[in-house]
């Protein structure tokens, strides 16, 4: 039988000049059984079996999904919770469900009317009232064509050598398409560039260009692993200083051990700090000695040469005295000039290619946290954390931002942010809204309070039959009556 079976007259060859398939498929809790068969010359004709056993975890799954070449394929199946039609990949869709999705596309259906109802491209004036889309299409009537019921356009490279048919895709496809050429394991999330040109070996819709690039914007892996094209930097903030030993900077290094190998260093340091403290500083045009003591050190040769000192002999101290501050007001006030144009100068180089642009409260950003973890390397790491949330900012490059409702904030510089594009559940305004609602209702239940405590005119008591010889009247002509257990009947 088995012979019979896959032998002709049974078993034949498929014919691939448009004819439908049939797909009869079948499967157990253990096995899945699948035969593609074709309707020649009236009979129905055997083209292939397919009949697997299951493996232990292909047993668990809720669904199996079967693709077929063709799609043009009518399936038969008695087991719909085991089958199911793989619609996550536009290569398993049949020509009737693209022809469907097309027509449904309101643009789409008008352009496939008009070539089927026309040899010639419809006039300005008949389309001139219609969508960008129609007319982008509209623009390219020569270089679309209906093949099977289904809506195509002619597509070259550059060369003109390589001509391939895109499908023109819907509305309704476009999320699947880019998620399969760019997000699946087979993609690799590349850039722009080789995701566009994926696509266009394939598909065409119109605004593809501008789609791909705000999907790879927008993706949550590649913002977590790839740089910003331009980096976001703040411009330069100068704290400059007008006087000496306003500002100390420090730098602590050690224990640093004492060695003969290291050809005395600890010994030499006195000295060689003596060195750059009688040297003249780039941006004061002072050494440190004359900023801080009104003159500089001798050294041996000046002793040796006789080099005469520009200090003049003075018989009193006072008058030494006076001459140092004088001098070294005079130092300080030119040592500000100039550390206040090279700052200037500094900012102005740094400043020239700055990328700023402020975060404001309840902005998403991702965050610069590179982390360096043993056995894994940096190149495959995510190095940015997020989305995060702008809570508020502390000063002009400072902001506090925040992760979830549950975590701690942190207070970050702006130089370690970027934009966050993706998706995300935004807590932040949430916890607004929820503070707002419960405000509003407790000032509601507030009002709600102070309004039972007031009598209306109808509950009021009625005061006409009250005796009013004893009423005392005191400060400000406030009246003042006896409690309602007092006036007699």
């Amino acid at each position: 039988m088995k012979s019979k079976l896959s032998s002709p007259p049974i078993l034949a060859y498929p014919d691939p000049s448009g004819l439908e398939f049939i797909l009869d498929t079948d499967c157990s809790n253990s096995a899945l059984g699948a035969v593609i068969s074709q309707v020649q010359n009236g009979h129905e004709k055997v083209i292939a079996y397919y009949s697997p056993t299951l493996s232990k975890s292909e047993i668990n799954y809720s669904e199996l999904k079967y693709g077929v070449s063709s799609r043009q394929c009518n399936v038969i199946s008695d087991d719909k919770s085991k089958v199911s039609n793989p619609n996550s990949w536009i290569n398993g869709l049949f020509d009737s469900e693209i022809k469907c999705a097309q027509r449904k596309n309101k643009n789409l259906a008008l352009i496939i009317n008009l070539m089927e109802n026309s040899d010639h491209k419809p006039t300005w004036h008949e389309i001139c009232s219609e969508s960008i889309v129609v007319k982008a299409l509209w623009s390219q009537w020569k270089r679309l064509e209906i093949r099977n019921n289904i809506l195509y356009r002619r597509w070259e490279d550059d060369t003109g050598k390589k001509i391939s048919w895109q499908l023109v895709v819907p509305d309704s496809f476009k999320t699947d398409i880019l998620t399969n050429l760019h997000d699946a394991v087979t993609a690799g999330h590349l850039g722009v560039n080789k995701t566009l040109g994926r696509i266009r070996e394939r598909f065409y819709w119109t605004g593809v260009g501008e789609n791909v690039k705000e999907w790879c914007r927008r993706c949550h892996q590649c913002g977590s692993r790839k740089r910003p094209p331009k980096t976001f930097r703040a411009p330069m903030k100068t704290y400059n200083v007008g006087a000496v030993m306003e500002r100390v900077a420090m730098d602590i290094m050690g224990p640093l051990p004492l060695s003969e190998h290291q050809k005395n260093w600890d010994v030499l340091l006195p000295l060689q700090m003596m060195a750059y403290r009688s040297a003249e500083h780039d941006t004061t045009k002072y050494s440190p000695n004359v900023m801080l003591f009104g003159r500089d050190v001798r050294y041996l040769i000046d002793v040796l040469y006789g080099t005469v000192s520009n200090n003049e002999n003075f018989d009193n101290l006072p008058d030494y005295v006076m001459q140092i501050r004088t001098y070294l007001d005079n130092v300080h006030e030119f040592a500000r000039e100039k550390i206040n144009n090279a700052s200037d100068k500094q900012k102005w180089y740094y400043d020239y290619k700055v990328n700023f642009k402020p975060y404001s409260v309840g902005d998403a950003v991702w965050l610069h946290d590179p982390k360096r973890k043993v056995g894994i390397s940096p190149k495959l790491q995510c190095n940015w954390d997020g989305p995060y949330l702008i809570l508020n900012s502390i000063s002009d490059l400072v902001y506090r931002i925040q992760k979830l409702e549950s975590s701690k904030p942190r207070v970050v510089h702006y130089n370690r942010l970027k934009p966050y594009h993706g998706d995300f559940d935004n807590w932040l305004t949430k916890t607004v809204i929820q503070k707002d609602t419960e405000s509003h209702a407790t000032a509601n239940e507030e009002n709600n309070i102070e309004s039972d405590i007031e009598l209306s005119e109808n509950e009021q008591c009625d005061m006409s039959n009250f005796p009013t010889d004893n009423i005392e009247y005191g400060r400000g002509n406030r009246v003042k009556r006896p409690p309602n257990r007092f006036v007699p009947d």
